[in-house]
């Protein structure tokens, strides 16, 4: 059965890489060689496999490395749509604006100056704009001296790293219900359209959705199991969505640390002892460096307004892709609580059917308007899950982050802008989806139980992990 199924993924790994190659060779002669673009795309299947083979739960492992394959198979393709869609209906912008800039770091470093890159941050062809764009553009250069400097090798190679994001949502959601199938929620997260199209780019989409996978993988270690390995696996991703969007990972980080700091008082015998001992500590600090902090994402405060001032400037001073339509719209924003739903309405379901004016507005009107219902059909669980939020600190964490991620988007008046940025909301959306009423995780009873069935023959009950 083994043998089976590992002959099984060979074959499926040779059908993408074909199917894949085939693909370079048609869409990519217009614009550069083939060398680069094909090993980007070979290098990226390749890679995307062996993460998904690593990461495969034990639980239902057969169903999720087949998702998975599927899943990047279906990411290559939607690479290459973005990319005949953003070239030969919008024309390039942001990619276009990265590609050069990229071109020229990677030149720069293929002579060996690597003073290059401290150049590029300071006196680049993009340094004018936002410390994102920036970041953005130095990834791209870092990245073409790898793979060449080809436009699709960038497309592929971005896209790869927001694919490894989806699998990190879908191994995250394994270690908080680890007992679970969780079919659903993994076939949403590789097929969702607004996932698979927006973040297919070379440009900042890709890099944020990716590093909210593993930022949001490592606060489901934290929470679970250890918090030394959850906040090792954390880190590269909160670094990554504060490079390139500064508010985006200053509300990730505040999402996880009131989760974190949940399931501190939640394992604490004393709840008071734990709060004077190990929450208040690290709060105190946190005030201590918030200003320092917030001085290098280019913060005022952490008010609602400081971000979405913040956010509104980062729009306002980057170039952006138009989809050739007037979508634009007058936010509402959220001065006052109560404004708070119909923020969420606007950020996850306009723009509605009757407000499209393109084709493009009425394919995104036509997804938000299955989520709503699709929303509408969960509505039971997702009142249960938000009722036993305080219960279960990986769905705080949810919450927080989803709330504080609508906050910030409900000024963006522009319905190309709101789709491309709302899509990492999305995977934290579908959580609140799941039945929450079962056991949320048996902390690491389980995970031991399973380490203890692989060494039964010469195994003792372990001790649970930190």
């Amino acid at each position: 059965m083994r043998l089976k199924s590992t002959r099984s993924i060979s074959s499926m790994v040779a059908i993408v890489s074909i199917v894949v190659l085939l693909g370079v060779l048609v869409t990519s002669a217009p614009y550069a060689n083939v060398g680069g673009p094909a090993l980007a795309v070979l290098g990226s299947v390749v890679v995307g496999v062996i993460v998904v083979l690593r990461v495969a739960p034990e639980y239902d492992r057969r169903f999720f490395i087949g998702a998975g394959v599927f899943g990047l198979l279906l990411k290559v393709y939607a690479v290459f749509v973005r990319f005949f869609v953003t070239d030969s209906i919008w024309g390039f912008s942001d990619a276009s604006r990265y590609d050069e800039a990229g071109r020229e770091l990677s030149a720069a470093l293929g002579s060996g100056q690597f003073s290059a890159l401290i150049n590029f941050i300071s006196d680049g062809p993009i340094s004018n704009f936002s410390i994102g764009t920036v970041n953005t553009g130095l990834i791209t250069g870092i990245v073409y001296s790898v793979v060449g400097d080809s436009l699709i090798a960038g497309f592929v190679v971005f896209g790869l790293f927001s694919f490894i994001g989806s699998l990190m949502f879908v191994k995250a959601i394994h270690v908080i219900y680890p007992d679970r199938q969780h079919r659903d929620y993994t076939v949403l997260i590789f097929a969702f359209p607004s996932i698979l199209f927006w973040t297919s780019s070379l440009g900042k989409d890709a890099l944020v959705f990716g590093a909210a996978g593993i930022f949001t993988y490592g606060i489901a270690c934290a929470i679970a199991y250890s918090k030394r390995r959850g906040f090792l696996i954390a880190g590269p991703g909160a670094a990554i969505l504060i490079a390139i969007r500064p508010e985006f990972g200053v509300l990730f980080l505040i999402g996880g640390s009131v989760g974190v700091a949940g399931q501190i008082l939640k394992d604490s015998s004393s709840m008071v002892t734990a709060f004077v001992l190990k929450v208040a500590p690290i709060s105190i600090l946190c005030v201590l460096l918030a200003p320092f902090l917030l001085g290098l994402v280019g913060l005022d405060s952490l008010s609602v307004d400081a971000i979405q001032e913040a956010l509104e400037q980062q729009v306002s001073s980057d170039f952006t892709d138009s989809d050739g339509s007037d979508s634009n719209f007058s936010p509402r924003g959220v001065a006052e609580p109560y404004w708070l739903i119909p923020a969420t309405i606007t950020v996850v379901g306009r723009p509605f059917v009757w407000e499209a004016n393109s084709p493009q507005i009425l394919v995104q009107a036509m997804e938000t308007s299955a989520l709503l219902l699709l929303l509408a059909i969960k509505m039971g669980t997702i009142f249960s899950n938000l009722k036993s939020s305080v219960k279960h600190p990986y769905m705080l964490f949810v919450i927080v982050s989803i709330v504080l991620l609508i906050l910030a988007l409900s000024t963006l008046g522009n319905f190309g802008l709101l789709a491309r940025q709302r899509a990492v909301i999305y995977p934290l959306l579908f959580f609140l989806m799941i039945d929450g009423r079962q056991a949320m995780y048996s902390n690491t009873k389980l995970m031991v139980s399973r380490f203890n069935r692989r060494l039964r023959p010469m195994a003792s009950t372990p001790s649970q992990p930190n």
